[in-house]
């Protein structure tokens, strides 16, 4: 009796991915996985040292399963998607419609930086799977600072990832370190009361991040960012962080002082559920450069903050305050969140602005 089907064969494309290829009923059917089988068989997905052993696996798994009777439906789309052009891939790419305009225009203008690049490189027709990671540092070397080289990093891995993970490929451009940015100070500022009034009148979002930076010492594009009602005990007296939430990897409870639990409790009036984020009032956070956008706003129009206070700058002015009214060094790290006090002695050295004077010498 003539099988209807050949025996399957292990095939590399040009970029080292592997597929499972027979005929049935003279049709060609190509694989990279078993996910068709019910089978959690993904070589491409493995590391490359495991994954010839992977493939065999593959292999096996369908001629165990053509032998058995089963019947292939339909070519794996992804196998044709993956000589698709990538620039039909990123001309196809449309921001996530919850995302910030700013974050959404940044995005679209990346894309068509890169389309750009593609055009004239003559990579426009590269298949997706091709597409290298010398290529994208390639692109990416054109940004002009450390700072621009990772937004727009950042901004190209998320373009390519639907594609590049739908199709079961790693995505190129994980695989390409940041730069790393010079140190920027973050200097206090001297009356923060009234740059904290300044910003009051110009964003309330911006404000009570700021006020929390301050009040709390928490990090502002993360840890404040990401509040939710939940993270804030029910008196407004405390804020909880999970381990994941904070750099030390440490739960991490904060007092929440008077001035801040004003804000909060007039604020939390108008949530609705507990699972809402402060900021956005929807369970999702506002994009990661949301702050920073709003701050580098700020900072145009007032003609009191200087070119080298940042939004950090709140956390410091917080940390120099607490120290020199508690003197305790394992209060501020503890205020801080800091993993070890080796950690915060480093901090307020590069902080430390304090010219040793007279006044300050021993007495006799």
């Amino acid at each position: 009796m003539t099988l209807p089907f050949s025996t399957p064969q292990l095939l590399l494309d040009a970029s080292g991915r592997c597929f499972v290829s027979f005929y049935f009923n003279k049709r060609r059917f190509r694989y990279s996985s078993a996910k068709v089988l019910g089978l959690s068989i993904q070589p491409n997905k493995v590391p490359s040292e495991q994954r010839a052993v992977e493939a065999q696996r593959l292999v096996l798994a369908f001629h165990s399963a053509l032998l058995d009777g089963w019947i292939p439906e339909s070519v794996e789309e992804d196998v044709c998607d993956m000589e698709r052009p990538v620039a039909s891939f990123v001309e196809a790419f449309a921001p996530a419609p919850h995302l910030s305009k700013k974050y959404a225009d940044e995005l679209i203008g990346t894309r068509n930086r890169f389309l750009d690049f593609l055009s004239r490189r003559q990579l426009s027709q590269t298949p997706v799977s091709s597409l290298s990671r010398s290529q994208c540092v390639a692109f990416l070397n054109q940004c002009e600072t450390a700072s621009t080289f990772n937004h727009e990093r950042q901004r190209l891995a998320a373009i390519l990832k639907t594609a590049y993970s739908n199709l079961e490929l790693n995505n190129p451009v994980h695989g390409i370190p940041q730069r790393k940015v010079a140190a920027v100070m973050h200097e206090p500022f001297e009356d923060v009361a009234a740059v904290l009034e300044e910003i009051r009148e110009f964003n309330s979002n911006l404000y009570l991040c700021c006020l929390i930076t301050y009040g709390c010492l928490l990090r502002p594009h993360k840890e404040v960012r990401e509040l939710s009602w939940q993270d804030i005990s029910p008196d407004l007296s405390s804020v909880k962080l999970s381990g994941k939430r904070n750099k030390s990897k440490r739960v991490r409870v904060v007092p929440v002082p008077d001035f801040v639990r004003d804000e909060l409790r007039r604020r939390r009036e108008r949530s609705k559920s507990t699972s809402e984020n402060i900021f956005s009032k929807a369970v999702e956070p506002f994009n990661p450069s949301y702050f920073k956008s709003l701050w580098t706003v700020f900072k145009r129009k007032s003609s009191s903050v200087r070119k080298e206070q940042t939004l950090y700058s709140f956390r410091h002015t917080a940390a120099l305050n607490l120290f020199s009214r508690s003197g305790d060094l394992r209060k501020l790290s503890t205020a801080m969140g800091h993993s070890s006090l080796e950690v915060t002695l480093g901090y307020l050295k590069h902080m430390a602005r304090t010219e040793l004077t007279a006044a300050d010498m021993p007495m006799f």
